[in-house]
């Protein structure tokens, strides 16, 4: 299998997972890595009346580095589903769409994925659904060593390139556009949630050359 483009599976993925997945052929998401601590994988950023905020999902089998990413099981002994949503609500409450898509990620959340890899694949697929995108990427059936744009490191220079080139083309009114201005490099819930169905136009139009 060979691909242009992968990713690591991520926990509501970044804007620009969306952007590059929908612009680009030849896209995968790897499932045959070993889990990468303090990693996009069971984390997102949201935007709050404070600030940034990092959501993290905790895990317990898998916690290492040298388990395989779909091996990874989730952590239910802390109530963090309740907090993750009592975090949207604050973060995201007074937004135009928030009611919109509630009650889908409630739904999705409190189905308590046993793995982290199933949790993940739940939310990108009701992310593609709310961008009308009916394609997804593949998985990877072995672990590639080599690709053109490497983007399961979300910490690489790399990845911080092709993201402030997908920012140059997003502006969008946020929640607390009048404290902050605009700030870049959220969730795609933040997208969802500040544009609603008008997030299909932010996703699809203006494709992102990568070179």
């Amino acid at each position: 299998m060979t691909s242009d483009i992968i990713f690591s599976t991520q926990y509501f993925a970044g804007i620009e997972f969306y952007k590059i997945s929908n612009n680009n052929n030849h896209v995968l998401i790897e499932h045959k890595e070993n889990y990468q601590k303090r990693s996009n994988r069971n984390r997102t950023k949201v935007l709050g009346p404070n600030g940034e905020l990092n959501l993290s999902v905790p895990l317990s089998k898998g916690k290492n580095e040298q388990t395989p990413i779909h091996q990874v099981s989730i952590n239910y002994n802390t109530n963090w589903v309740a907090q993750h949503l009592d975090t949207l609500a604050s973060c995201y409450g007074n937004s135009p769409y928030y009611v919109y898509y509630i009650t889908e990620i409630k739904e999705i959340l409190y189905r308590n994925y046993e793995f982290l890899w199933e949790l993940n694949k739940a939310i990108d697929l009701f992310v593609r659904k709310a961008i009308d995108e009916d394609s997804a990427p593949l998985y990877t059936r072995e672990y590639l060593t080599e690709c053109k744009y490497d983007l399961r490191n979300t910490k690489s220079e790399l990845y911080k390139k092709i993201q402030h080139k997908v920012f140059l083309e997003i502006r969008y009114n946020q929640v607390f556009e009048d404290k902050y201005g605009f700030v870049p490099y959220m969730s795609i819930l933040d997208l969802l949630f500040c544009v609603g169905p008008e997030a299909v136009y932010y996703i699809k139009n203006k494709k992102v050359i990568l070179e």
